[in-house]
């Protein structure tokens, strides 16, 4: 399973799922919408996961 998270396609696959679902929350009336995606991929980014 560990070796799957590198592979590029299903990387890119889970930082847009990921940033999607996290973008619908709504917190207060706030929402990060597809900022999210942004943020998801800076945090996966920081755990060495890159996108080739």
């Amino acid at each position: 399973m560990t070796d799957l998270i590198y592979e590029g396609y299903f990387a890119l696959f889970l930082i847009i799922t990921l940033g999607i679902m996290l973008g619908n929350v709504k917190f207060k009336g706030f929402s990060l919408d597809l900022s999210a995606v942004v943020f998801v991929a800076l945090i996966m980014g920081h755990y060495g996961i890159m996108v080739p």
